[in-house]
């Protein structure tokens, strides 16, 4: 899958499937992918990221088909997604959180 982000989308993209690994160890599939009213901050693992940037990031990762949005901020990571980062991130989250890492100046 060819996919283009800027690195900002790309950063937010990963801390979204950070999150959604994590999540896998005490909730099912489904619930780990959905993320509640994340604009408004109660999904404290996006607290970093502004909430106008967010809506940006919001477009930019629907138009790869890699989230759903609703009206009140929810969004859930879609398949195509999951499937990109498992094959991005072959060694799980361990990786993620070290590419996540080199990415914070």
């Amino acid at each position: 899958m060819n996919v283009t982000l800027t690195k900002d989308a790309d950063r937010f993209l990963c801390t979204i499937y950070k999150e959604y690994l994590i999540r896998l160890d005490t909730i099912t599939r489904q619930e780990a992918m959905y993320f509640k009213n994340s604009i408004m901050g109660k999904d404290s693992c996006l607290s970093d990221f502004n909430s106008d940037d967010m809506q940006q990031f919001f477009i930019e990762l629907k138009s790869c088909g890699f989230i759903k949005v609703f009206i009140g901020g929810d969004f859930v990571l879609e398949f195509p997604a999951i499937v990109y980062m498992e094959n991005r991130f072959k060694n799980g989250i361990k990786e993620v959180v070290e590419f996540i890492g080199n990415l914070i100046p």
